[in-house]
């Protein structure tokens, strides 16, 4: 919550609603987690960690 608070200050982050931030940024990695324990990756979690932070990024910036 702090990082995102921090964001939204320097403005680099949209100013919304701190909780939805924070499911924006855990719901997919707790996503890659799931479906790790489950064996359903095709690829290594981390192979997935440029495509996820670009989707949380463009959900969470400013225009």
């Amino acid at each position: 919550m702090l990082f995102l608070e921090e964001g939204v200050r320097k403005g680099d982050l949209r100013n919304q609603d701190l909780f939805a931030a924070f499911v924006t940024v855990m719901g997919p990695l707790g996503g890659i987690v799931f479906l790790k324990g489950e064996g359903m990756l095709i690829k290594k979690p981390i192979e997935y960690s440029d495509e996820l932070a670009e989707n949380i990024w463009r959900a969470l910036k400013t225009d």
